[in-house]
Formats: C-alpha cells, structure tokens, sequence
C-alpha cells in the first residue's frame, strides 16, 4: 500500500492543463501480520497498565481526595442530602480552617461516620448562642447560608451559654 501526499493537480513544472495528482512524498507500508507473541504482549501490556491505574486511584483516593456521600441535611440548603462530594485531604496539612470554611471531619463518637460542617469559631473565640442566632467575640454574625424556614423550638442548641475554645479545637455548625 502507497500512503501519499498529494498537494495538487498538475506538475510544478508542466503546463496547467496537465490533471494528473502531484505527489509530494510517499511512503510505502507492507501489511503486517500480528502474530500471537504480538497479541499476548498487548493483552499483557493492558493488564499492566490496569494495574497501575488501579494503584495511581487508590493512592489518590487514600491520601489527595476524599468522596463522601452527604449524610444528612444538616447543611441545607449549600449542600443537598445525599449529594456526592469529592474533598481535598491535604487541605489543611498546609494551613488551618478559616472561619466560613466547608470541612469533612470524623465524628468523635463515631470515627467511621464523616461530618459535614461550616467552621464558626477558631482557637481563642467565644462562641455563646442565644435564640438561635451565633454570637462569636461578642459580635452576631451574619449568616445569610441559615435556613430561616427551619424551626425546632426549645431544640438543643436553640441556646447555649458563653463559653471559650481552647487552643487546637475549631467549632463547627451545620447550616440549620
């Protein structure tokens, strides 16, 4: 087989009405037979390369992301119940949480259950809560991501005395 490329009609160097195709180059390609040596080197060359894709995903999935189905509807309505999230693990390896901040953690109680929750308060803060609404330092804050339509009256947190995070722990909400 003549694989060619042609840039043309007629020759650079006969007259206009010559038709014929100018090539340019040619290459010519015989026809190659795969033999079985050739077929099993691919199969195994697939196999290989499955594996280290297989390896590559569960190194990342380990340790750079984390997926994680959204348990419950504590965040609505920023994020949906049951929605899938894909996380960064190494996040906050280099810098701590700032106040606003969306983090997946571990339930204490619970290790193998995940949290989802917005960061309130940092080491140093006074978080108190009075009817429902969060007082960090002395200042209410703005929350316009709060479901107002949510209402539990008499709920556990709808008030909670003043009190001061001490060093290493960050105080997490939900949205609602």
């Amino acid at each position: 087989m003549l694989i060619a490329l042609i840039t043309g009609y007629g020759h650079p160097s006969g007259p206009a009405e010559d038709k014929e195709p100018h090539i340019v180059c040619g290459i010519n390609i015989m026809e190659h037979k795969v033999s079985e040596k050739d077929k099993k080197n691919g199969v195994k060359d697939f196999i290989d390369s499955l594996v280290v894709a297989f390896v590559i995903a569960m190194i990342i999935l380990t340790f750079i992301i984390g997926n994680y189905m959204v348990p419950s509807g504590s965040m609505l309505d920023t994020i949906q119940l049951g929605d899938r999230i894909l996380v960064s693990k190494l996040h906050y390896t280099f810098g701590k949480p700032k106040l606003g901040d969306i983090a997946v953690f571990e339930y204490p109680v619970e290790p193998d259950k995940a949290f989802i929750k917005r960061g309130i308060g940092t080491p140093g803060d006074t978080i108190q809560i009075r009817d429902k609404k969060v007082i960090r330092n002395g200042v209410l804050l703005d929350e316009p991501y709060v479901r107002e339509s949510f209402t539990r009256n008499g709920a556990l947190g709808d008030n909670l005395e003043e009190f001061n995070l001490p060093e290493g722990m960050d105080f997490m909400m939900g949205d609602n």
